[in-house]
């Protein structure tokens, strides 16, 4: 198994893995990207960025792969209101 470093880079600034995983599979690592991108945009909605990105190093320093993450949210009108009045 071999560690993983999973460096998140968003519009208001980079941050680097210091820890990183340990994954057996690069579908896991894969897995492991996409995990992080949807955990930062979830802990930061409503106002989560546009995109958000990670690059992935493995144990050597080597980069290995990079997932970007966008998001477009779009009220439709009225929508918001009908909700809250529920």
């Amino acid at each position: 198994m071999q560690r993983y470093y999973f460096d998140v880079h968003e519009p208001s600034g980079s941050t680097r893995d210091g820890h990183g995983v340990e994954c057996d599979s690069r579908a896991e690592v894969q897995r492991q990207a996409i995990r992080t991108l949807c955990e930062l945009i979830h802990h930061a909605a409503p106002q989560a960025p546009e995109s958000v990105c990670t690059t992935v190093r493995d144990s050597t320093g080597n980069f290995v792969l990079e997932v970007v993450l966008m998001v477009s949210v779009d009220w439709v009108s009225g929508t918001a209101e009908r909700s809250a009045e529920g």
